[in-house]
């Protein structure tokens, strides 16, 4: 069973304390069973049940653990769909000597993956202690990936002598049968650095997270998950409500301190203007800004942000909904300035991100196209039916592959459209970046395309930023262009026709929209349950 969702029955009665109520319920589990019996009775569901009325099974084994999946079975064609169908659906299979569901890739590991994972930080263990692969191998837990690097701090196939430097945290969270369980995460190497923004009394979550077993028992036992990151896992924090408190713009006042402000983006400054563009100061240091037009329900402000934290603000999109943290106020002749430095440990959060896609409480419910015309912000389940280069010019008759990428300078992240393919690893002139040429050389390629999306009621043609087009492509544009030939890229092009995805979309304002759509898909996720039950079909027929 997917997403199975687990209620309390009437008739039973739980007592919740207060630390029960704080923590995170996990809305969804994925469940494998062998059925024992069928209840025919049409009763309500009580807690003693009389299996007397039931349909026994056929087979002798009553639990899990049976000749089902045994190799002497193999020849049976239904054991193997069987098979087929939990190693599509759960990527495990059955091990005959410890009798167990294991991952596939690892036959002696026992591996469970969880799609989207919130526990409650209890404490933070900042001491950095030494750990070799042996050591991390007896305990349970897997082959340790970094989320930002791609490469193997332990390779499954050597074993490595020396000592690694990572860090724990601890934690609970409580299961959908309000059970708490123990939660210790370690990060190895680099990837301590998350431990800085976080803390304790806060929320962490983790998508596509890897949970082990301990080696001396089953974790449902012992209630402790060991659990670490996979190199596509996604982590997403919720600070812990401190001193800072979120404000409407409208109440900025002189004597406030670190708010919190979350508005939309309506405008990103032009660096051709002459106060858009980077100052020297007197004692010769060199800082570049960026000013963002925000706005509210209250009001609209003006952001500068400042010299790193300019460079992230230039990929900003008009409609996107951000969070800004650690804001300096400043006032001069009743105007108030404000103002993002990584001096004053300011920083900004992006709603229209994965991470803030997946710890929304909106993604559970269900929208449509057709009720967010009016809304800054939504959340669509809907397939792609079509796609299309996004250009500002009338269509072409012949598309090639090559249309559906552009150049995009990575100082003004602005797309440069060339009409020559002979010039794409050339110099190309900017308005915004004018005649720098260290400027105009430093320059990547990236998808521009617009996806016809169907929700069921609604059809409508969006534009798409250049994460959410990698995303739902499933390839890089470096990878793209590898490609031997122009039928291997359109065939790479149409993959994610007739899929379904998570969408998060933003309407856009006609008054500084430059594309031809309504909308803009910020990211997107497959839905993996979909992915799952057309496998299934596969296999079965």
């Amino acid at each position: 069973m997917i997403d199975v969702q687990t209620t309390i029955r009437r008739d039973v009665k739980l007592e919740f304390n207060e630390t029960v109520k704080k923590k995170i319920i996990l809305p969804t589990a994925k469940i494998v069973f062998v059925v024992s019996a069928i209840n025919d009775t049409n009763s309500n569901l009580s807690v003693s049940s009389d299996l007397s009325k039931s349909r026994k099974s056929s087979s002798n084994n009553s639990g899990i653990i049976n000749d089902s999946f045994s190799e002497a079975s193999n020849k049976n064609p239904l054991i193997e769909h069987d098979r087929n169908f939990l190693l599509n659906t759960f990527g495990v299979l059955w091990n005959i000597e410890i009798k167990r569901f294991v991952l596939s890739e690892r036959n002696n590991k026992l591996l469970h993956y969880v799609n989207q994972y919130w526990f409650y930080i209890v404490k933070i263990d900042l001491t950095c202690s030494n750990a070799s692969s042996d050591d991390w191998a007896a305990s349970g837990v897997n082959t340790f990936l970094s989320v930002r690097q791609p490469t193997s701090i332990f390779p499954t196939e050597t074993k490595v002598s020396n000592l690694k430097k990572s860090k724990r945290i601890y934690g609970q969270v409580v299961n959908e049968f309000c059970e708490v369980f123990e939660v210790v995460l370690t990060l190895w190497g680099s990837d301590m650095k998350y431990i800085d923004l976080i803390a304790e009394g806060g929320y962490l979550g983790i998508w596509r997270a890897k949970v082990a077993d301990d080696v001396s028992g089953s974790y449902e036992k012992k209630k402790i998950l060991h659990i670490e990151l996979n190199p596509d896992s996604i982590i997403f924090f919720q600070p812990p409500v401190g001193s800072s408190s979120r404000l409407m713009i409208r109440d900025l006042k002189p004597h406030v301190f670190n708010p919190i402000i979350v508005g939309t983006v309506i405008a990103v400054s032009d660096s051709r203007l002459p106060n858009m563009r980077p100052i020297i100061l007197e004692d010769g240091s060199f800082h570049s800004r960026k000013v963002v037009k925000l706005k509210d329900e209250s009001g609209v402000c003006f952001v500068t942000f400042w010299d790193e934290l300019a460079i992230e603000a230039s990929k900003l999109l008009p409609g996107q909904v951000i969070v800004l943290v650690g804001t300096r106020i400043t006032f001069s002749n009743e105007k108030q300035f404000l103002n993002l430095s990584k001096k004053d440990n300011a920083s900004f959060y992006v709603v229209n991100t994965i991470p803030g896609f997946l710890s929304s409480p909106d993604i559970h419910k269900v929208s449509y196209i057709q009720e967010s015309y009016d809304k800054n912000l939504s959340y669509v389940y809907a397939f792609i039916r079509d796609i299309r280069p996004q250009r500002t010019n009338e269509m072409t008759s012949v598309i090639k592959a090559l249309d559906f990428l552009c150049l995009v300078h990575n100082t003004c992240q602005v797309a440069v459209f060339v009409d020559n393919e002979d010039e794409l690893n050339g110099v190309h002139f900017c308005e915004i970046c004018g005649n720098n040429l260290s400027a105009l050389n430093e320059f990547f390629k990236e998808f521009v395309i617009e996806f016809f999306v169907d929700d069921g009621s609604t059809c409508e043609w969006m534009s798409c930023s250049f994460e959410a087009a990698k995303s739902i492509l499933g390839i890089t544009p470096e990878i793209f262009i590898g490609l031997q030939n122009e039928s291997q890229m359109l065939k790479a092009l149409a993959l994610p026709i007739g899929k379904e995805f998570a969408m998060c979309i933003s309407s856009l304002d006609s008054e500084y929209n430059t594309s031809r759509c309504k909308f803009r898909i910020d990211c997107a996720l497959l839905n993996r349950n979909t992915r799952a039950r057309i496998n299934n079909i596969i296999v079965r027929n």
